[in-house]
């Protein structure tokens, strides 16, 4: 069975496509940047842009879209074109595909906190957020929900490990002057 990963040079991407090898899948790569693993099939695409015609006759058993962008600085265009609009043509291009899509725990009330946190109470309202990335993502999560209601969609809170080059790092430092101890291991996929 062949899994279309989008984000595959990301941390989380990284993991995915080795985990999917790990369990016989096959993973094809979608994005602007080819994975760091290049026996991995990549095909070069811009997800701000509708895929045309490059999967043309490929039949993706599922996709992982795991692609997008972060951070608190993003504009309104940035944010919405690569999490919204990217994420709107990531589902056109494999509307049979069984779709898992990456989002994040930013999409719940930031006014609650995450004390006794249920999936029920994500995403908030889009007016309680202060950032354009916040807001993007629970918008790309109403796209998926409207029109892939058999979606899964996961909301990892900050994710850290082996390629992580944000929060692993930090978490690094306070490791070595703390006296912590780190402990990592790969996700193991579920049946798709």
């Amino acid at each position: 069975m062949t899994v279309l990963v989008t984000g595959a040079s990301g941390c989380i991407g990284r993991a995915v496509i080795s985990a999917l090898r790990a369990a016989g899948y096959t993973p094809v790569s979608a994005g602007t940047s080819a994975p760091l693993d290049d026996s991995v099939e990549h095909v070069e695409w811009d997800i701000r842009a509708p895929a045309d015609n490059r999967f043309a006759g490929r039949d993706f058993t599922a996709v992982i879209h795991a692609a997008g962008v972060s951070g608190a600085h993003l504009s309104r265009d940035d944010a919405h074109g690569a999490n919204v609009t990217g994420t709107r043509n990531v589902l056109d291009a494999f509307p049979k595909a069984r779709f898992i899509y990456l989002s994040c725990a930013d999409v719940y009330d930031p006014r609650r906190g995450y004390k006794d946190l249920y999936e029920e109470r994500g995403p908030a309202e889009l007016e309680c957020f202060t950032t354009e990335y916040e807001r993007s993502k629970v918008e790309a999560e109403n796209v998926v929900t409207r029109l892939r209601p058999d979606a899964l969609i996961l909301r990892p809170a900050p994710v850290y490990g082996p390629g992580d080059r944000r929060n692993f790092p930090f978490i690094q430092s306070l490791a070595t002057k703390k006296g912590l101890c780190l402990l990592y291991t790969s996700p193991s996929p579920r049946d798709l």
